[in-house]
């Protein structure tokens, strides 16, 4: 019964959660009822609002904030994925790799602050709080989401904005770096070998140049140790399944789902770890969730900090 992929995790989760889900336990509830109780009561139980990236960027449940459990997740995590495909064999590709990656994982784009929320039942609209950092301008062609045996028909959409906000050629390719890796300090400390690495095709422009034009154009030997060009290639590989490079209208970088589409949009949600893909619902004043993504410059609570600064302004958002 698809009643049972909830089911069964509630054995491992905490008492708090089981609790609420007390009532939802029995296979004559509708399947759709179960799954929305479940992220909601995980929502309200921990505080925290990064269980709507749980969910499948092909469900079409409503609400889009909730997971459909009978789909099979279509790419692996921004943030935790590491040990769970051993990438720890490569330990001695960066001597600070534990850092690199802590960093990754303890960073997130909400600054740590916390803002109330609310679950309308009658609606299930999911009531926030965000900062709006910009909507997408570019789109690059996308690599297979998990499973597939080709190639998305999908070609780029170039930008139409050219401002770049990172400065020079060195800190833009630095900007590259970091949102191919979805890591703000992935290439700081020792050089990745992704740049070292001839790209054939890459013509989607971004920060003002073609993709290609950012990597090393001849094939030379690479002094760069074995084991980081491996690391490189498996990290950028996997992380990209399922996900495009995208611009923003301010010039902003992102790795962002490739269900993704011009004029949506990008919020620095209360509570998220992560910024977030939002779709506006023709009609009313809501959204629908398209899923997590990195931008470069907005995963260690810049967007808070400049929220505290009046450059941004906090928005009421109802998830639908």
């Amino acid at each position: 019964m698809p009643h049972d992929k909830v089911f069964g995790l509630l054995a491992i989760m905490p008492v708090t959660i089981t609790s609420k889900m007390k009532p939802y336990v029995g296979c004559a509830l509708p399947t759709k009822a179960v799954f929305v109780a479940f992220s909601k009561a995980i929502i309200e139980c921990t505080g925290d609002l990064d269980v709507i990236f749980a969910k499948s960027l092909q469900q079409m449940i409503t609400p889009s904030w909730a997971t459909d459990w009978r789909i099979a997740p279509d790419r692996v995590s921004l943030l935790h994925d590491w040990h769970i495909y051993s990438y720890n064999q490569f330990d001695k590709a960066y001597r600070s790799l534990h850092q690199i990656i802590n960093t990754s994982r303890e960073s997130r784009a909400d600054g740590g602050r916390k803002s109330r929320f609310k679950i309308l039942d009658k609606s299930s609209i999911l009531a926030c709080s965000g900062v709006l950092i910009g909507k997408v301008d570019g789109m690059a062609s996308d690599m297979p989401a998990l499973g597939a045996l080709s190639f998305s028909n999908c070609e780029h959409v170039q930008p139409q904005h050219q401002h770049n906000p990172y400065g020079d050629d060195k800190a833009t390719s630095r900007a590259l770096v970091h949102t191919l890796f979805a890591n703000p300090v992935w290439g700081d400390s020792e050089h990745a070998a992704l740049l070292h690495i001839p790209w054939l095709s890459g013509r989607f422009r971004i920060g003002g140049k073609r993709f290609q034009d950012y990597f090393d154009q001849e094939i030379v030997e690479c002094l760069l140790p074995q084991d980081r060009i491996y690391l490189d290639l498996a990290k950028v590989v996997g992380g990209h399944l399922g996900r495009r490079l995208i611009t923003l209208t301010t010039g902003h970088f992102g790795l962002a789902p490739n269900t993704i589409k011009p004029d949506d949009v990008i919020y620095i949600i209360l509570s998220c770890s992560l910024p977030v893909v939002l779709r506006p619902v023709a009609g009313t004043c809501h959204f629908r969730v398209v899923g997590e993504c990195y931008i470069e410059g907005f995963s260690r609570g810049e967007a808070i900090m400049g929220l505290d600064k009046g450059k941004y302004r906090l928005q009421k958002i109802s998830l639908y």
